[in-house]
């Protein structure tokens, strides 16, 4: 098992079920400018953790097989994101992509394809932006990384997902498509 899969699992094995909440319903994350409602009580064993390795919100798939526990982090960033757009993305998208491979190159990862620049509007029509890359561990298993931004009106909320599982990591760009800002 890769290095960073095996620290990942051993922080993932610190992560208290006692300390977590089950996603019932949808979930309120407060920002200073803005609040982010989004239901992921559809993706199967996500359990919420607060404030958990430095990162507010924390969904950790409690119910995984051994090397492909799932994970979702949504972060109020506590600034406004007026400005970004797949514009700005799709022109930085080479920074991007070199950043990523020179990343999974000092990890011994390597980068199988990476994934297209989407924007759409959510559930009450602020605009998403998602990106991310597909690739393959040391021990060969494959890992979908997701960064998808929602642009409130007065602040952007940064989602990450982390997931060898595809159809996990397309349910939560579902899931953020559904979230509303209030």
């Amino acid at each position: 098992m890769a290095r960073s899969a095996i620290l990942l699992a051993s922080l993932l094995a610190t992560a208290s079920p006692a300390a977590a909440t089950a996603t019932a319903g949808p979930t309120e994350i407060k920002g200073t400018g803005a609040t982010l409602v989004v239901d992921l009580s559809e993706l199967p064993g996500l359990r919420l953790h607060r404030n958990f390795l430095g990162l507010p919100y924390v969904f950790i798939q409690e119910s995984a097989a051994p090397g492909t526990r799932s994970s979702v982090s949504v972060t109020p960033t506590g600034i406004d994101g007026a400005g970004l757009d797949p514009g700005t993305l799709r022109a930085t998208r080479g920074d991007y992509r070199d950043g990523r491979r020179k990343h999974a190159q000092r990890r011994g990862l390597s980068i199988e394809r990476f994934l297209p620049v989407r924007s759409l509007a959510n559930g009450s029509g602020a605009k998403v932006v998602s990106t991310g890359h597909e690739r393959r561990e040391r021990d060969g298993a494959r890992t979908v990384e997701r960064s998808i931004y929602v642009l409130c009106p007065g602040e952007m909320f940064h989602v990450k997902s982390l997931s060898g599982d595809r159809a996990l990591g397309g349910a939560v760009v579902r899931a953020v498509e559904g979230s509303r800002c209030e």
